[in-house]
């Protein structure tokens, strides 16, 4: 079977109508109906638990960079250890992502898009080094031609805009 690096991992369908739909397509024995769905909801477990160890180990690493936490600690973290539990954070993260079909947009990408006139106009000029780290990610293309009315004009104007959707 042939790979494609390009292609997203999506199927637009619920989970529940591809289980229909595989029932439908009448491969399946009558007598394995159940034992498929039977099947399906097992994997569906298999899958809940192993992203529930995935969501612990995000909250266990992310706790100590908690602006808002209550949480009280019987000891405390070392420097190194910091280092490594804000890596896992960051990894765990970006994998989520990119198995969800979220790409990294480069800073240069960021940069350029900043420079740029956005849907409403907003210039918005960002220092990037006042951050430590920054990671964004985006999810597909949309281009679309949409008309604008601007304030104090009776005219519309057709304008291309490029829409994408940023994860901070």
């Amino acid at each position: 079977m042939a790979v494609y690096q390009d292609r997203e991992a999506f199927i637009p369908y619920s989970r529940k109508d591809i289980i229909e739909l595989c029932i439908q397509d009448g491969k399946l024995p009558e007598g394995s109906l159940q034992k498929f769905r039977d099947f399906c909801s097992i994997l569906l477990a298999y899958y809940h638990f192993k992203l529930h160890k995935t969501l612990e180990i995000l909250k266990e690493n992310y706790a100590p960079f908690n602006p808002d936490a209550n949480t009280k600690y019987i000891a405390s973290h070392s420097a190194s250890q910091l280092a490594m539990m804000k890596n896992k954070v960051v990894k765990s993260f970006e994998k989520i992502l990119e198995q969800g079909n979220f790409f990294p947009i480069s800073r240069a990408s960021l940069e350029r898009a900043f420079q740029q006139t956005s849907l409403i106009e907003l210039k918005t000029d960002i220092n990037f080094d006042d951050f430590e780290e920054m990671i964004c990610y985006c999810r597909g293309d949309i281009y679309k031609t949409i008309k604008i009315k601007k304030f104090f004009s009776a005219k519309l104007k057709r304008k291309l805009i490029f829409l994408k959707g940023l994860l901070y």
